[in-house]
């Protein structure tokens, strides 16, 4: 324990401050929060990177709390997610205002625009972890949608300058297509074939394997990745020609789902 502080930066007296704040024994005998122990150790996480001692600190006083706190950066980061937070608004306006007029690419061409997507690769600079929330935050705006495919089609083209802004955004989306390609897979074809396959052979263990893998996709490669291997299984297994079983319907229907990938033009 006495390790896990001086790591922490936690002093003794900070410790016991924390331990028998009110808040801690509040929200134990409230049964707000589960155990003693785990929610001594969430005042605790909250006193290092918040400066407030509650096991039930909310993420959002927690993030106005760390830039309080004495972590060299948490400032920055704030600074950081506000600035990101209105360049997206002006390229809202611009989006809306070429929508406006019938077409969303004319966007690209407002000043506005244009020095916002300076700002945001200024912002995300060469940290893929800057650039993947950017391109995560301008992903959750459907009114940019258009706006941010046509530039996406222009990177792509080779003919417009290079933005790592765009490129994050395409690779969000690009996520975010395959976790709903993987989805409908799941609930359409995979999830139906489990409910039929017998327990315990190497059929429902490919399935799960083939479940697994549609989870945790991420781009159109982790799909076909799926699909191969159930094709591959079904559509040769040996009882594969009976058709009750429905393993070479199966096997067809997966070969007829594989995802074309977008980044590359």
């Amino acid at each position: 324990m006495t390790a896990a502080l001086v790591a922490a930066g936690i002093t003794p007296d900070e410790f016991l401050a924390v331990a028998d704040a009110d808040e801690t024994t509040d929200a134990i005998t409230e049964g707000t929060g589960g155990t003693k122990k785990g929610l001594l150790a969430r005042a605790m996480r909250n006193k290092v990177t918040t400066g407030d001692g509650s096991p039930v600190t909310d993420p959002a006083r927690r993030a106005e709390g760390a830039a309080r706190s004495k972590y060299a950066g948490a400032a920055d980061a704030v600074t950081f997610r506000e600035r990101v937070a209105e360049m997206i608004v002006k390229l809202q306006a611009g989006a809306k205002t070429a929508a406006a007029k019938g077409r969303a690419s004319d966007a690209l061409q407002d000043k506005d625009v244009s020095m916002a997507l300076d700002e945001l690769d200024k912002l995300a600079g060469a940290e893929v972890e800057f650039q993947g929330y950017v391109g995560r935050e301008l992903n959750k705006e459907p009114d940019l949608d258009l706006m941010l495919e046509a530039a996406r089609r222009i990177q792509r083209s080779g003919s417009g300058k290079k933005s790592p802004t765009i490129a994050a955004a395409d690779v969000v989306a690009e996520g975010l297509r395959a976790h709903t390609f993987a989805d409908n897979i799941l609930k359409q074809l995979v999830y139906r074939k489990i409910k039929q396959e017998p327990k315990g052979g190497a059929g429902i263990l490919t399935l799960f394997t083939i479940e697994q893998l549609l989870l945790t996709a991420k781009k159109p490669g982790d799909v076909n990745q799926a699909i191969d291997l159930g094709v591959k299984h079904f559509r040769n297994k040996v009882d594969h020609r009976i058709t009750k079983r429905g393993h070479r319907k199966f096997a067809q229907q997966l070969d007829q789902r594989r995802m074309r990938g977008r980044l590359n033009p």
